[in-house]
């Protein structure tokens, strides 16, 4: 991919790949829709699955980190990242200190 698309210069490896192990393994709302909740889905484990799923995300990210470093960025000079979840929070009162102080932690 990186040889066959060389003007490129920011790459990316997954987005959001949260909503692929929590939102696909765990709530079984997004594809492939497994969970352990028998009446969303008859297949699933939703305490191992969405585990599995971030380990081989994370390892799969990492050597396509290290391949596109060692092999391409020397002579493309771009970059790759992986893109995570980015949600927003308001406070449910603005006028309340802890309230506000409670979503700058969140965000």
């Amino acid at each position: 991919m990186f040889q066959a698309l060389p003007k490129v210069k920011h790459w990316i490896t997954f987005n959001e790949p949260w909503c692929s192990g929590i939102i696909g393994y765990h709530f079984g709302v997004f594809a492939p829709g497994h969970t352990s909740d028998r009446n969303k889905s008859p297949v699933g484990d939703s305490t191992t699955e969405p585990w599995i799923v971030g380990h081989n995300i994370i390892i799969a990210h990492a050597k396509a980190v290290k391949i596109y470093r060692d092999q391409f960025k020397p002579e493309d000079k771009g970059e790759i990242a992986i893109t995570l979840n980015g949600d927003w929070a308001d406070p449910w009162d603005a006028d309340d200190p802890e309230d506000v102080k409670a979503c700058d932690r969140k965000i």
